[in-house]
């Protein structure tokens, strides 16, 4: 009963506030608030023309979205997609969308809205027919004529055409087959980008795709590119016409086809020398891509190990830090490969950049050759200004069971670093060096009592480990 007084109080007020910013004010407030009663007073207050309308409308939609408003109130709120103002159409399409059970009999007026002048207002009337129409065939491929549309339009229907019944796949399908061969390249790219959520269901989409590829318009090339990231076990055609987008002169182009051969794994394998030839792309996400899809099919490619190696290592002092970062993470794991010590390996262990350098250190510690060099480099580290750096540093001198007598007491006195991150890193190196790490011990029961409990857990277990004693002793 209180929250029906407060609804009330509020609606009154959004029916007599002037200012805009206050009407907004009082219409999320009485969103968060709602009571189905109300919805005929709010109704009239959407169907007037005064200035509370558009806000009212919001409410209308928000308490829709809540599960507030029924299917009765549906032909009302289905009355005013007439209304004079975009505002008000396009809430009340969104509510419409939200009323339960569906309000079927709002498709018509619902469809009415595909012709709006207002982009929002075809978007909000799109995913309202995708829950009140969406097993009509008429409508749905009505939507597909929108394909050209607005972005954010098109994207909606792309949305809708995800969620799709089966029984209306082909029919759509079809469709799709032929709007990819339109004149009009934005109907062609959309096509393109809706055939991509419709792979799984319909493989026969993935030719056209591929054939997309070489379309004359950048944006259809694009599209192309981006949907055919969507196979789940993509043939070797496919692999290969990707890896020839890579050269495309078009940046987007280009990252659409690194992103998909990223996301293909070991299976981009084909594509491989494409991959290492744009590692000098202009552009750092292509780059980027190109780096991570070479981590993950390199190793299985005995033969181009040697060249995808030389070619991550010109990556190592990269321009961009993330393509640069990611370099050395790649470079680590497929340091068993690199030999001699790459220089820029070397270099990036003294970057500016803490991220960088920790990066540095972390592959070097994979390295196995070169093993007085790498140890001199780990200890130089050890003095390092980030405490993440010095305790990466440490725990890969101790895995290399160095004997060097500050490794102990640098990660001790990592405890006390301010950040939460250092002091984990340090506690689990402790940790994994075990009983040659007793001179910590004092530093390790200081974090017994830290305020951070994952921080207090880790220290028991270290402690436990170090000591030998059954985690419950080491507890007390």
């Amino acid at each position: 009963m209180l929250l029906t007084g407060r609804s009330e109080e509020l609606l009154e007020r959004l029916a007599t506030e002037i200012e805009e910013a206050r009407r907004m004010a009082i219409a999320r407030e009485l969103a968060d608030c709602g009571a189905e009663s109300l919805m005929p007073d709010l109704l009239r207050l959407v169907g007037s023309e005064s200035e509370a309308a558009p806000a009212a409308a919001f409410v209308c939609s928000e308490w829709a979205a809540r599960g507030l408003v029924s299917a009765q109130y549906g032909p009302a709120v289905a009355h005013y997609l007439t209304h004079t103002s975009p505002e008000v159409r396009q809430w009340c399409a969104a509510a419409l969308r939200g009323v339960r059970p569906p309000a079927c009999m709002a498709a018509e007026p619902l469809a009415k809205l595909l012709e709006d002048p207002d982009p929002g207002v075809r978007q909000a009337a799109v995913d309202a027919l995708g829950q009140v129409a969406a097993g009509d065939e008429a409508t749905v491929l009505r939507l597909l004529d929108l394909l050209h549309d607005d972005h954010a339009v098109r994207n909606a229907v792309i949305r809708v055409i995800g969620l799709l019944p089966t029984t209306l796949t082909q029919a759509v399908t079809e469709k799709l087959m032929g709007l990819m061969r339109a004149a009009n390249p934005k109907l062609r790219a959309g096509a393109v980008a809706a055939g991509g959520v419709l792979l799984d269901a319909c493989p026969e989409l993935v030719p056209l795709l591929t054939e997309r590829l070489a379309d004359a318009d950048a944006s259809v090339r694009s599209a192309a590119a981006r949907g055919l990231s969507e196979v789940g076990h993509p043939p070797k055609a496919v692999v290969i016409a990707l890896g020839k987008a890579l050269r495309d002169p078009f940046p987007d182009v280009r990252r659409e086809a690194a992103r998909a051969l990223d996301l293909f794994g070991a299976t981009a394998a084909p594509a491989a020398p494409y991959l290492v030839a744009v590692l000098r792309d202009t552009d750092s996400t292509v780059r980027f891509h190109a780096v991570e899809a070479l981590e993950k099919l390199a190793p299985a490619q005995p033969e181009l190990l040697p060249a995808v190696v030389l070619a991550l290592g010109n990556r190592l002092i990269d321009s961009d830090v993330a393509v640069q970062t990611r370099a050395l993470s790649a470079f680590g794991r497929l340091a068993p490969y690199a030999y001699p010590l790459n220089a820029n390996l070397c270099a990036a262990a003294q970057n500016p950049d803490p991220e960088v350098r920790l990066a540095a250190i972390e592959a070097l510690a994979l390295i196995r050759h070169e093993g007085l060099q790498v140890r001199e480099i780990l200890r130089q580290a050890l003095h390092d200004p980030d405490g993440t750096v010095r305790v990466a540093s440490a725990l890969a001198l101790a895995q290399r069971r160095d004997t060097s007598s500050d490794i102990v007491p640098t990660l001790a006195q990592a405890l006390s670093e301010p950040g939460a991150r250092v002091q984990i890193a340090a506690i689990q190196a402790l940790k994994a060096i075990g009983r040659g790490a007793v001179q910590a011990l004092a530093a390790l029961e200081n974090k017994k009592t830290d305020s951070n409990p994952e921080i207090r857990e880790l220290a028991q277990q270290a402690i436990s480990t170090i000591t030998g004693r059954p985690l419950a002793e080491s507890k007390r």
